[in-house]
Order: C-alpha cells, then structure tokens, then sequence
C-alpha cells in the first residue's frame, strides 16, 4: 500500500475533520494504521496512531472511545488515570439482563476500558491479552462480583451488538476477533449472528463443556475467525456477544472485530 504525508493547518482551537481516502493493495488484509502528528513551532508536540479498517463489511477497534473513557468509581484505581466507560461505539449497543444483580460499577456489562486501567483492578492473566491494544471490550464477571456480591443474588448476563450489516447477496461471511477468555464453572460466552428474517445462527461457544470451541478451557489471546452462512432471505445482520451464566467467575476480553465476504486474516 502506498503511504503519502498530508499537511493541514490549524489556528488556535480550531477543529477539523481529517478526510482519508484509503485503497487497499491486493496484500492488504483489512486493517491499515495512520499516524497523526501535531507540530507546533516546527517540533513535533504530539502523535496518534489510529487504525483503520479498509475496505470491510465492518471493523472495530474500540479505539474511538478513548475521549469517552473516565476515572474509577468502586475500583480502587488513581483518579489521573482514565480508563473504562459503558459508552458503545456509534452503532453498537450494551444491553444488560434485567435480572443482572448491580455490581462493580465499572464491570456492570460489558465495559470498554484500556488495558492499563483493566490490570490495574486485577492482573490474573488479564496483561497476556497482546492482541488488544488501545481500547477494549471486557465482560468481566469476576470484578463485578467484588462489589456487593451480586453473585450471591443472580447472574451476570451482558450483550454487546453490532451495528446492522447488510448481507443480501451474500453466501459465506466471515468474521474475525481478538479474544482473550478464562473459563470457570457455567460461564458461558457465545458469538450469535441475528438476520433479519428471524434467524439466528451460533458462530462461536466457550463454556464447560469438551465439545465447545474452548474445550471446557481457557482461550488467552487468540485471534477467532469463524464462517458464517447467510440464509437466502436474509437482507441484514447484527453479530452478538454475549456472557452469561456467570458468577464470581473469570473473564472475557474482545478486540480487532472485522467482518467481510473473503477469508479474514488473522493477525498472529
């Protein structure tokens, strides 16, 4: 892929949108990365590397969040540090079981959050998740429980959904992740693709059980990538994760979402 330098320049606190026109090569897998800098005097004050998802049915990176991301409420974590908020990206949508006991703030649903700010809470593994980077999603049954034992009275249940993707035409889809997962007990994790004729197919399942993409195991930092068949009616989709069955339990961490109609790269 070529790489060309743009120049804008800026006037006091002026904002501006920064258009970018991306074509990707035949080698490309999807995913590219920017940089932005800002120069001040001639000096560099300051830079950004932003990734890009090229060329895709749908790509999330969580990254877009970072201005949305606030201090610690019941974690035990310094106030300087910024790093978790339940604001989904533009599209998406958190949606929590009604019967979902109140917890842990900062773990009740599914919570974007730096990987800084996660391990801070507890480390436990949670540092292994390489393949996330900047912000991520984390379902987090075991911290949630560390406030008010909300285990003792119900399950965590929590949905992340993805915007609507349409898929008319479409035959085989596939859909690629980074995940970070530990398992215990009945926890169960699911990826579900939702059409909209009603039809809801089970891309991927971690749980207890030997059969199960996890085999009854711990999933660290993995890239997934699953196939999905399109039903012939189908004109839209949404794609679902979701953690339920959970109690003071482990963890599920997701990042690096795409989806498109060719083999997904993965990126280890």
């Amino acid at each position: 892929m070529e790489h060309n330098e743009l120049e804008y320049e800026l006037s006091g606190s002026e904002e501006k949108n920064l258009p970018i026109k991306a074509i990707p090569s035949k080698e490309s897998s999807g995913s590219s990365q920017f940089t932005i800098a800002a120069y001040e005097g001639g000096q560099i004050i300051g830079s950004k590397n932003i990734n890009i998802f090229v060329n895709m049915m749908l790509g999330e990176s969580f990254d877009q969040l970072d201005s949305a991301l606030k201090p610690a409420v019941n974690e035990n974590i310094p106030s300087s540090i910024l790093g978790w908020s339940h604001t989904a990206p533009n599209g998406w949508s958190v949606t929590n079981s009604s019967n979902m006991p109140a917890g842990t703030e900062e773990w009740q649903g599914w919570s974007f959050t730096t990987k800084e700010f996660w391990t801070k809470a507890e480390d436990q593994d949670r540092s292994k998740f390489e393949l996330g980077q900047g912000v991520i999603a984390v379902a987090d049954p075991d911290e949630w429980d560390d406030n008010g034992s909300p285990a003792s009275k119900g399950f965590f249940d929590s949905t992340l959904t993805s915007p609507s993707v349409k898929v008319e035409g479409a035959k085989d889809l596939y859909v690629g992740f980074a995940s970070h997962y530990k398992q215990e007990g009945t926890q169960t994790a699911e990826v579900t693709a939702v059409f909209d004729n009603g039809e809801k197919q089970q891309v991927l399942v971690y749980d207890n059980k030997a059969a199960s993409d996890n085999k009854n195991g711990h999933v660290l930092n993995k890239y997934e990538v699953k196939s999905i068949n399109v039903p012939e009616d189908a004109s839209s989709m949404k794609l679902q994760w979701r953690m339920h069955n959970a109690k003071n339990n482990w963890f599920w961490s997701i990042d690096d979402i795409r989806l498109d109609d060719q083999m997904i790269v993965s990126p280890n």
